[in-house]
């Protein structure tokens, strides 16, 4: 597809080639390392802080705000679920999320999981995301 076209456009470049080569190489290799995102820690979910809604905490987050999954407004003595990044979430709303996902569904701040292997990959993409960047900064 792209890539054959990609070819058949540099078969008169050798050196363009090999990157061509070395690029597709990547790709797939990419492809084959992604790691599905794994959902938050068990512990974590399991230690969740429980708010029951007040008028302090309506008049704090604004008469009007609702739960981002139910879409209903939050009604004192709502029982809301809080993650670190302070978003509030009904316990039901919030579960099925969370057993998908390691993010906070509105600003997808991450929660610490339980799959060391993914804790793993992205640490390393971190360090080569930096050293790529320090790689274009750097000046001769």
């Amino acid at each position: 597809m792209l890539m054959d076209e990609f070819f058949r456009t540099i078969e008169g470049f050798p050196r363009l080639q090999e990157l061509g080569q070395a690029v597709e190489a990547s790709l797939q290799s990419l492809g084959s390392r992604l790691l599905r995102v794994p959902p938050a820690s068990k512990e974590v979910v399991a230690n969740l802080a429980t708010i029951i809604v007040t008028e302090e905490t309506l008049t704090r987050m604004g008469f009007g705000t609702e739960c981002a999954v139910f879409s209903e407004n939050l009604v004192i003595n709502d029982r809301m679920q809080e993650l670190p990044c302070k978003h509030l979430f009904h316990p039901l709303c919030l579960m099925p999320w969370l057993e998908k996902h390691n993010s906070c569904p509105i600003c997808r701040h991450e929660l610490p999981i339980d799959n060391q292997a993914y804790e793993s990959w992205k640490e390393s993409e971190k360090e080569a995301e930096k050293a790529r960047r320090d790689a274009a900064n750097y000046v001769c």
